[in-house]
């Protein structure tokens, strides 16, 4: 069983967080709580650092205004036809994989090294209208991002 877990801006209703979590076994989960450069997250493992959202918001809402949400940017944001994809620092290893949100991967490919500012189009006219995470993978880190295909 995937389960997907999204952290959304009240506000803007923005996705500032996904992440995919595989379970097997007992999926009884009692939340918990880890301290994300997001903010307070529950990690959907009964793993997290703190057992409740006030401790976690207490230890760790210092640390939140001085941290990057994201080295990467899609625009636009919902999106029909195309989307791009703007890297903000450098990076080995880079691949993309895009996922429903059954889990199904629908595209994905290696791209080798990136460069700062570097661009990348994707054409995303043959998807389905859904809502579609992007898993990016670069040097030993993993990024998960949302986007909106219409």
């Amino acid at each position: 069983c995937i389960i997907v877990v999204f952290v959304q801006d009240e506000d803007t209703k923005e996705v500032i967080h996904a992440k995919f979590i595989d379970i097997t076994g007992n999926t009884t989960v009692i939340p918990t709580w880890s301290c994300e450069a997001n903010g307070c997250i529950d990690p959907g493992t009964g793993q997290g650092e703190y057992s409740s959202l006030q401790d976690c918001e207490s230890k760790c809402i210092s640390d939140i205004s001085y941290s990057n949400l994201s080295d990467f940017r899609f625009s636009p944001n919902p999106a029909s036809e195309y989307i791009s994809l703007t890297f903000n620092s450098i990076a080995k290893k880079f691949s993309l994989s895009i996922h429903s949100l059954n889990g199904q991967r629908v595209f994905e490919k290696q791209y080798g090294n990136l460069e700062a500012q570097q661009q990348i189009d994707l054409d995303i006219s043959g998807l389905k209208p859904s809502i579609y995470l992007v898993k990016i993978q670069y040097d030993d880190e993993i990024e998960l991002l949302q986007f909106i295909k219409q």
